[in-house]
């Protein structure tokens, strides 16, 4: 993450095992998103000073290539040619399972 006032890395958020191709912001739950090449979507708490994710959600069996929030709702879509959905309003206790965390 950047500062923009200063042009400099204010952290580093590591735990892909594989390239990143998206990220999607959701400001109104401090949140980041990111998707992988290790089929995994993560998710950050950008308001805290941790480099690790709250969440890693599992719903593609192949690469995870965009992310789109939409009407409080994360949409995700793979190489596996399925478009996944994902409530956020979800708490992060409540992860079902087929996420991990």
């Amino acid at each position: 993450m950047w500062d923009l006032a200063t042009s400099t890395v204010k952290r580093t958020l590591t735990g892909h095992q594989y390239t990143v191709w998206s990220l999607a912001t959701d400001p109104l739950n401090d949140r980041l998103y990111s998707a992988s090449a290790d089929s995994t979507i993560k998710a950050w708490n950008t308001e805290s000073d941790a480099t690790t994710c709250e969440r890693t959600i599992q719903a593609h069996s192949g690469r995870v290539y965009s992310l789109v929030i939409h009407d409080n709702r994360l949409f995700s879509a793979s190489s596996d040619r399925t478009i996944k959905v994902n409530p956020q309003q979800r708490s992060l206790a409540a992860a079902s399972s087929n996420e991990t965390g």
